[in-house]
């Protein structure tokens, strides 16, 4: 037991030697992260959207991948711990089968704003997506949603079709 005494306290001192210099060494090497990731690449072009919602201007960032034919639209909305970076593999599949893929980070995630006072709600976040896409000029698209982007694809899809009904 002696033995394993020492053997820890010789491997504290090490790790606390070691661990000042790859600090150090790890601040010169990676940018520091703000509020919108801005020194966090995306794997496809990053653009914004900004809108007004709840009296204040936002900014939705979202990417938009289009092949060079497109067959349809994909619309793919991340969950609660996440940003749209993570539906990178299933954009370049989409976008193989030439699908457009728009994948925006809800506000509060990723790349998007991040107010310091904001009601967050499923139909809220519908009508910022459903704001996105009319700025994009999308009238059509599939929906998916990945955890708490599946509880938005519903709310999404139940908005459409409570519009649907006032129409006719």
């Amino acid at each position: 037991m002696h033995y394993f005494h020492k053997f820890m306290a010789g491997f504290i001192c090490f790790l606390s030697v070691i661990s000042p210099l790859s600090a150090a060494q790890q601040s010169d090497d990676i940018a520091p992260y703000n509020a919108t990731l801005d020194n966090f690449e995306y794997p496809f072009d990053v653009a914004r959207f900004s809108f007004t919602s709840q009296g204040q201007t936002l900014s939705m960032a979202y990417m938009d991948i289009k092949p060079q034919k497109v067959t349809g639209t994909v619309v793919l909305l991340h969950g609660k711990n996440f940003a749209g970076f993570y539906w990178e593999r299933v954009a370049r599949e989409l976008v193989a089968r030439s699908y457009r893929v728009i994948v925006p980070d809800q506000i509060g995630f990723g790349k998007s704003s991040k107010p310091e006072h904001y009601q967050y709600s499923f139909a809220g976040l519908a009508n910022n997506t459903r704001q996105l896409l009319e700025h994009i000029e999308v009238e059509q698209a599939i929906i998916v949603g990945h955890s708490m982007g599946g509880m938005l694809a519903v709310k999404f899809a139940k908005y459409v079709k409570d519009k649907l009904h006032e129409l006719f």
